[in-house]
């Protein structure tokens, strides 16, 4: 990660929120859900979706467990794995999955 002239600290993953605002998915303030950390949290139109961000730095980078996964299904919070690589590589695609989503 480096700083912002704020002093936040930037990742590449930075413009990932603004990106799904953009295209209506509404960042959550939680960082978890029935007890599962949660890297992303956004809802559109009622729907809710979790997403796990896997390849960064810090507890974020960790990928979610599958029985922890299995939960959110229970709860009907789907998770969706999103590794560094895909978001820095292929923006265009990731938006347009996120888009598609019902």
């Amino acid at each position: 990660p480096s700083f912002s002239q704020g002093g936040r600290i930037e990742t590449p993953l930075a413009d990932l929120a603004p990106a799904l605002s953009a295209i209506g998915w509404k960042p959550l303030p939680k960082n978890s859900l029935s007890g599962v950390p949660i890297d992303l949290l956004v809802e559109r139109k009622g729907k809710i979706i979790a997403i796990d961000l896997i390849g960064t730095l810090g507890e974020e980078g960790q990928a979610v467990a599958l029985s922890k996964s299995l939960i959110l299904q229970r709860s009907g919070v789907p998770l969706y794995a999103l590794r560094l690589d895909e978001w820095l590589h292929r923006k265009n695609k990731v938006i347009e999955f996120f888009h598609d989503i019902d």
